[in-house]
């Protein structure tokens, strides 16, 4: 007869500032995107080509958009908080 195998069970750690973590992330996410839309408005105001111009402004599309939804889960974090206290 075959011996049975033992199977060991590793306990997970399990975090408990997970939402204090994802805050902070979506903090330094929502500065950093910031930062790159206002830069990229910047240099799309002050380029004169015209491809200059137009990589610029899909820039800011793209850092505007990224932008607001980091500004839209920064307020669902804020809600959740404000809830669970």
């Amino acid at each position: 007869m075959p011996k049975k195998r033992r199977i060991r069970r590793t306990r997970r750690t399990v975090a408990r500032n997970r939402t204090s973590n994802k805050f902070s992330l979506v903090i330094k996410n929502l500065i950093l995107f910031f930062i790159l839309f206002v830069a990229s408005l910047i240099f799309y105001s002050l380029s004169v080509h015209e491809i200059y111009i137009n990589l610029f402004l899909l820039l800011s599309i793209l850092f505007g958009f990224v932008t607001l939804a980091f500004i839209i889960v920064f307020f669902i974090f804020l809600v959740l908080r404000l809830i669970k206290k």
